[in-house]
C-alpha cells in the first residue's frame, strides 16, 4: 500500500513539474510575441503584484477568479 501511494505521490508531482514547464514556456512564447503581461481573456494588463507571484499567469486575477468560480 505505502509504495503504491508513494508511486501515484510522485507521478502527481512529475505531472505538476511538467505542467509548469509548459506554461514557462509559453510564457516564454508570449514575451516574444510582445503579449506577456496581458489577460488572454480581457486583454487588460496583469498585475505586477500577480505575475510577482505567478510569473506565468495568463489571466488577470478577476478573470482567474471567474474561471475557478464556475468550475
Amino acid at each position: 500500500g505505502t509504495d503504491n501511494f508513494e508511486k501515484d505521490m510522485n507521478f502527481g508531482l512529475i505531472e505538476t513539474e511538467e505542467e509548469e514547464v509548459r506554461e514557462i514556456d509559453a510564457a516564454l512564447e508570449r514575451i516574444k510575441k510582445g503579449t506577456f503581461g496581458r489577460c488572454e481573456k480581457c486583454g487588460k494588463m496583469i498585475a505586477m503584484t500577480r505575475l510577482k507571484a505567478l510569473a506565468y499567469a495568463r489571466l488577470c486575477i478577476g478573470c482567474k477568479s471567474l474561471e475557478e468560480s464556475a468550475e
